[in-house]
């Protein structure tokens, strides 16, 4: 449990109000929401998908450098019910994707909470895990890609379900691409993020364009 306890030492010191569940934007009073997905011309497209790992990938490395030390850290659910089995299909990241396998012996995982139907039969398990990495120890590409095709496995490539949060420590900056449609990056400190406000201030998402002009435009 030691990374989980480090993980959760550093989120009650850093974060200590942060919940890392999804619109992680809107629980956090500095972050930026980018438009990942550019859908000019259609899911079907194939710069559709080109254009969501290009933003995600070009996104993850600047905040992360190869140096930095990062905590992953994986929500996913276990459905107990034979009605919806497909609520278990999709990777499951950390087992996949850590490219340094000596780290699978320090991956921790702890249960959430349990779910249960009206009839007291369990109906599904929440687990969060979480391994502390360089960043190229684990394929964050093909994590990024995967999270990208969450909603389309009918496109017969790699895709989870599971939420994936990624933690600069150093920089105090947490990334989390929700899906194709878009990525949050959340920081304790407007200039931890004020530089990528700046660079790809024409990749913000217009709906929350005026909120997230709002704590930066004075710099």
């Amino acid at each position: 449990m030691d990374g989980m306890n480090r993980l959760n030492n550093y989120m009650e010191a850093n974060f200590p109000k942060l919940e890392l569940a999804p619109a992680l934007f809107y629980h956090s009073p500095i972050g930026l929401r980018f438009e990942i997905g550019v859908p000019y011309q259609g899911i079907e497209h194939p710069s559709y998908f080109q254009t969501v790992k290009m933003r995600s990938v070009c996104l993850f490395e600047e905040i992360f450098d190869a140096a930095d030390e990062m905590c992953v850290v994986v929500n996913s659910y276990e459905n107990q019910l034979q009605d919806y089995p497909f609520l278990n299909t999709g990777i499951n990241i950390i087992p996949t994707f850590i490219t340094n396998k000596d780290l699978l012996a320090e991956v921790d995982r702890v249960e959430l909470e349990r779910e249960y139907e009206e009839d007291g039969q369990l109906a599904g398990i929440s687990y969060q895990s979480c391994v502390w990495c360089k960043r190229d120890e684990i394929d964050y590409k093909g994590i990024l890609t995967a999270i990208g095709y969450q909603d389309f496995p009918h496109f017969n490539h790699p895709f989870t379900r599971e939420g994936v949060y990624f933690i600069n420590s150093r920089s105090h900056i947490i990334y989390h691409l929700y899906d194709d449609r878009g990525l949050d990056v959340v920081s304790n400190h407007v200039f931890s993020i004020s530089g990528l406000y700046r660079k790809y201030n024409s990749w913000i998402l217009d709906y929350d364009r005026q909120r997230i002009d709002s704590v930066f435009k004075s710099l």
